[in-house]
């Protein structure tokens, strides 16, 4: 799928060239409409392969995963991901993890129970680790799974995984939450249900899921967080 998104993205940047001759722009007009539109045109991949995604997802109503199990997805380490110190950039660690996550909305049936049951919210924060750094043309992976939820939110691990003579490293993790707005009425337990219905069809309980310590920290931070910024607003009203 990226390599057929690549060369569309070829095709692209040859009918900007055709079109800046045939209206005789002249070479900087042409360079410079191409670097404003790149940025966009080298999105192109992910946007493409998540609309197929969703596609097939819609036609075949098939959830391709199971019970708080990790997706892995490819990917390799392209020029518009580096900086000036040759690896990859900081930002570029949360746009793979983003991508990753909305990948797995969809193949998991989150995405789905969310439209079902009308539930109203968004990401609230996404915390990361850089371990170690990735260089250009590097492949790698992001593990990405639901791990746990608590009254209004949901929290996801992402791993970026590389492999190097047979060992495996993680060079990035994050966790990252989505909480349901204060109006809404569903909770997300409500929404694992309609996630896995054969699974805790009729008055079939849940298991009892534990946040990991990491993502019990984070929770806490967020709210410590939260707590101090409202205090604080009120201190200087």
């Amino acid at each position: 799928m990226l390599v057929l998104s690549s060369l569309f993205i070829g095709w692209i940047l040859l009918v900007y060239i055709v079109v800046g001759v045939l209206f005789e722009k002249g070479l900087l007009s042409v360079c410079l409409w191409t670097m404003g539109t790149l940025p966009w045109v080298f999105d192109m991949p992910y946007m493409i392969e998540i609309f197929t995604r969703i596609l097939v997802a819609y036609r075949t109503k098939k959830r391709n995963l199971g019970w708080l199990e990790w997706q892995d997805i490819r990917h390799i380490v392209f020029p518009m991901d580096m900086d000036y110190m040759d690896h990859m950039n900081n930002a570029r660690y949360n746009r793979k993890f983003e991508y990753a996550r909305t990948v797995y909305w969809i193949d998991s049936g989150l995405y789905e129970a969310f439209q079902k049951l009308k539930v109203t919210g968004g990401f609230k924060s996404i915390v990361a680790r850089f371990r170690r750094e990735v260089r250009p043309g590097v492949k790698f992976k992001i593990r990405t799974r639901l791990t746990g939820w608590d009254e209004r939110s949901m929290y996801m691990e992402h791993h970026m995984v590389t492999e190097h003579a047979g060992k495996k490293f993680v060079n990035s993790y994050a966790i990252s939450k989505y909480t349901m707005r204060r109006s809404c009425s569903v909770k997300p337990v409500e929404v694992i249900r309609v996630m896995y219905p054969e699974q805790f069809a009729g008055d079939n309980s849940l298991p009892d899921v534990r946040l990991p310590e990491m993502v019990r920290e984070f929770a806490a931070f967020e709210e410590a967080s939260s707590n101090h910024l409202l205090k604080e607003a009120k201190t200087s009203n």
